[in-house]
């Protein structure tokens, strides 16, 4: 339940500053965008991203164990596909 309350707040803060990362123009005279115009910031939908998860996080800090647990576990989870996860340190020493 938590987990859904801080992707909801993150998605919410996110598509509320649509318009600093998603431009287009309009049809001449009208209101209506024309999908040809349309251009995506990359760099700036990242960065409005990491702003909604940090707020999230700021506002339900009891989150925050929940967000790292989840990202060590996908972290772990790809380490352990490319056989990088060492059970013994002696056997990484050189």
């Amino acid at each position: 339940a938590l987990a859904q309350v801080i992707f909801w707040i993150c998605v919410v803060v996110w598509v509320i500053n649509y318009h600093n990362y998603l431009f287009w123009k309009n049809y001449p005279g009208t209101i209506i965008p024309d999908p040809t115009t349309i251009t995506i910031s990359v760099s700036k939908a990242i960065y409005y991203l990491k702003i909604a998860v940090a707020l999230a996080v700021a506002a339900i800090p009891e989150g925050l164990p929940a967000v790292i647990t989840t990202c060590l576990a996908l972290g772990t989870r790809s380490m352990a596909k490319q056989n990088a996860v060492v059970r013994k340190l002696p056997s990484v020493e050189t």
